[in-house]
Parts: C-alpha cells; sequence; structure tokens
C-alpha cells in the first residue's frame, strides 16, 4: 500500500498571517520563483476569492485568502468600504495561507515564509487552518499527474 511520504507531498497552512509590507511578499514570492498567477474563481458562493501563486518548476502552490499585494481579499464591497471609512487596505496581509508541493521546496519556502512574516498567528505542518482548493490544483499540471492522483486516493486522514 502506499503512503503519503512515498509520494514527496508537503502540506503547510497557517492562521492570520502578516507580512510587513506588499514589498516583502512579493520579494518572498521571487525568491522562490512563485511567479505564475492563477486565477481562482470566488468560494462558498461568496465574491471572496482565493489568491494562488505557481511555481511550475518545482511544483510549488502558495495560496492566501488575502491578496497581500493589494491588501483586498476580492470582495467588491471591500474597496467601498475601506474608501467610506478612510482607511488603506492592509498591504501584506495574507489571511489564511496554504503551502503544498514537493517535500524539499516546500521545506525551503516554509522556513523562508516564517522568517520572513511579520506576524503569524498559527499553523505549521497540516494545521488544518487552510489547503489548496480544488479549483486552484484543476489549473495546474503537476496535479492532473498520475503520482498527485495516487497520493490522494491514500493520503492520511486528519484527525
Amino acid at each position: 500500500m502506499e503512503t503519503y511520504n512515498q509520494h514527496n507531498i508537503e502540506k503547510y497552512d497557517y492562521d492570520l498571517t502578516s507580512f510587513k509590507t506588499a514589498e516583502d511578499f512579493k520579494n518572498l514570492l521571487k525568491r522562490h520563483g512563485l511567479t505564475e498567477k492563477i486565477e481562482v474563481r470566488p468560494w462558498n458562493n461568496s465574491e471572496k476569492k482565493t489568491f494562488a501563486w505557481y511555481n511550475p518548476e518545482t511544483n510549488l502552490v502558495l495560496t492566501t485568502s488575502r491578496n497581500p499585494l493589494t491588501g483586498f481579499n476580492g470582495d467588491p464591497e471591500e474597496k467601498q468600504m475601506y474608501q467610506e471609512i478612510g482607511k488603506e487596505p492592509e498591504k501584506g496581509s495574507c489571511s489564511y495561507v496554504a503551502i503544498e508541493g514537493e517535500r524539499e521546496a516546500v521545506k525551503a519556502l516554509v522556513k523562508d515564509f516564517e522568517q520572513s512574516a511579520q506576524h503569524i498567528k498559527d499553523g505549521g505542518k497540516e494545521a488544518g487552518f487552510s489547503s489548496v482548493r480544488d479549483d486552484v490544483k484543476e489549473k495546474i499540471p503537476y496535479y492532473k499527474s498520475e503520482r498527485i492522483t495516487r497520493y490522494n486516493a491514500h493520503k492520511p486522514e486528519v484527525a
């Protein structure tokens, strides 16, 4: 029987994470080759979106529930709310974060992520706060491979 670790996949997720600036987050993306932004549809029947970046060479995916480059969560009404209260969006804020991909690339990103972030409320390896959504995976050739299909059929149950 195949196991989770045989497929060389790691998953980490974090709760309420922020970087000091959007530029700090942008530099993290660059250092790990996360250059391909994935357009993702709204989730949970709302207007809010998930934001995703991908490295096709290392099959590394990073998703956030707030866009740290703009400070917005993708809800069209949020921009109006910020204007009405005279507040600037929180650039650098990621909110929930999921990181997934091949083990070595994930470990390198996680180490850098944890050192670069200004604040991480909680999280770690398969902490259960967030995950890379299936509609994101559908847009990445790596996840369509037989290897990932086998992994998903035998992934460990989360307690």
